[in-house]
């Protein structure tokens, strides 16, 4: 608590960071391992500097990869119970809340609760579904 990170919500941020980082690295790393050199290239041939070929080719051609990172590292953070319940003493986020419901044998509200957590993991991955096409890399080059 000397650093005052307890009981707030940059603590909470920093604790998920620790957790996610090493997923999200994994995943963008096989993502960026896939797009070929040869059209990071051909961008600058055509007349871009390195930001332009990164902005115009790399990461268009990565957004599957950036959702699916996306999806996994909010779930995870969404889902997460442990850090919730040990770090935000004073403040109760909605998991920490249908525990105390589900805790106390209120079955109804803690049902109302269960289907209030799943609506946001319902439209975090129907939004991002669209980007989740790894098929845009065929026939970019030819050999």
């Amino acid at each position: 608590n000397k650093w005052g990170l307890l009981d707030t919500n940059l603590g909470l941020v920093l604790a998920h960071l620790i957790r996610v980082l090493p997923l999200m690295a994994w995943v963008l790393t096989g993502t960026f391992d896939t797009i070929p050199r040869d059209l990071e290239q051909s961008a600058v041939v055509d007349g871009c500097n390195k930001i332009q070929a990164l902005v115009k080719v790399v990461l268009p051609l990565s957004l599957a990869g950036l959702a699916a990172g996306a999806i996994l590292s909010w779930l995870e953070s969404w889902n997460e119970f442990t850090y919730a319940i040990y770090l935000c003493l004073a403040d109760t986020t909605l998991p920490i809340k249908t525990y105390y419901y589900i805790s106390r044998g209120n079955w109804f509200e803690s049902a109302a609760y269960a289907v209030f957590l799943t609506f946001p993991v319902m439209i975090i991955t129907f939004v991002l579904q669209n980007y989740l096409k790894s098929d845009y890399l065929s026939g970019a080059l030819k050999y």
